[in-house]
């Protein structure tokens, strides 16, 4: 295995798929994998009705806000992003914020 993304279709937003986690192999990286599983996964019959595909982002995570607004530049539509966690809603220390992506409407 090189890639995987688990994420699942909002209980009370049936239009919004949540990511909740992306990995690529090291050894794949750079070479659109991960666009190529979300844009599989967005073209199944599950998420036929899905609209939206939100994700949290840590700031300093540059791949994931790289993967997430290509996502909006392919399909053309609108992103917003906002505050969502903050460092102190986890356990511990070392933590940063986490930002909410949201992109759509994905017209599919």
């Amino acid at each position: 295995m090189v890639g995987f993304i688990s994420g699942f279709i909002h209980p009370d937003q049936p239009d919004t798929l949540f990511i909740w986690q992306v990995a690529v192999h090291s050894s794949e990286r750079g070479n659109g994998l991960a666009t190529k599983m979300l844009l599989q996964l967005l073209d199944r019959d599950v998420c036929e009705d899905v609209h939206y595909v939100e994700a949290t982002v840590s700031p300093s995570n540059t791949p994931s806000k790289r993967l997430f607004l290509g996502l909006a530049r392919k399909f053309e539509t609108n992103w917003k992003i906002s505050d969502y966690f903050t460092a102190d809603d986890f356990p511990g220390t070392g933590h940063e914020d986490e930002l909410l992506f949201k992109i759509g409407p994905l017209e599919k």
